[in-house]
């Protein structure tokens, strides 16, 4: 499972731009769109965009950091399989 995080503060449109630009991609193996945002209200908004979207999931980030909020994150997918790869892009 590829995992795509995409840490955002609170731009609805940039993130709605930057999910859709993932969506176009031919990815071949399974994955899973992660958006990191602080703000419940974003989340509401790409919920309405991304209702029928199951690759595109939201997690609220607690507002304590960028650097906190990845290793949230990165603790949540975590997999004991040796041959997973963690690789978070800015």
């Amino acid at each position: 499972m590829i995992h795509i995080i995409i840490s955002a503060y609170g731009e609805p449109l940039s993130t709605e731009k930057a999910v859709k630009c993932f969506l176009r991609q031919k990815i071949k193996d399974s994955f899973k769109i992660i958006v990191m945002d602080p703000f419940p209200e974003v989340k509401e908004y790409l919920a309405k965009k991304f209702k029928q979207v199951k690759e595109v999931e939201f997690f609220e980030d607690p507002g304590e950091g960028k650097s906190y909020a990845l290793n949230l994150m990165l603790n949540k997918i975590y997999s004991a399989n040796k041959e997973d790869i963690a690789a978070v892009e800015k």
